[in-house]
């Protein structure tokens, strides 16, 4: 969670704007409770700190 207008701040790791729209659409604002969403994207890197450990996270169904 966090303070301000932001309810949860989520960081979708897809590889393409068109998977990104799909995530958002179909997985995101299809959650009852969410009335809206913003987004914010990266335009370039400034520190490349490698891949992201994605194996380490196991997914977590509620």
């Amino acid at each position: 969670m966090v303070s301000g207008d932001a309810g949860f701040f989520v960081e979708p790791a897809v590889p393409d704007l068109r998977t990104f729209e799909k995530v958002l659409t179909d997985q995101i604002l299809s959650i009852g409770p969410v009335r809206d969403a913003r987004s914010t994207f990266c335009i370039r890197t400034v520190i490349d700190r490698g891949p992201l450990p994605l194996n380490s996270w196991p997914a977590r169904r509620v």
